[in-house]
């Protein structure tokens, strides 16, 4: 075996070694709802529709004010990049 092989195997084993750890401190983070769900910041949500477009058309709005895929309270006449027929 020759040293790259072995410093490339170190890299994999340390790479596990430390998603291990952090995941159980991701997981307490939020609910396992809400984090999956987007940030509405990051969505680029508004609370007013674009280009005809508004949530209570969109396929992840649910009634009366949420998103399946967005977290905070929603407005069914507001829009995301994440808009979807």
């Amino acid at each position: 075996m020759n040293k790259q092989n072995l410093a490339g195997r170190m890299d994999r084993r340390t790479t596990l070694k430390l998603i291990g750890t952090a995941v159980p401190f991701v997981a307490l983070a939020a609910t396992p709802a809400e984090a999956s769900k987007m940030s509405q910041q990051l969505a680029h949500y508004q609370n007013k529709p674009k280009n005809g477009r508004e949530c209570d058309a969109c396929k992840f709005f649910r009634k009366p004010h949420s998103c399946t895929v967005v977290s905070g309270t929603i407005s069914r006449e507001g829009w995301c990049m994440l808009w979807a027929k």
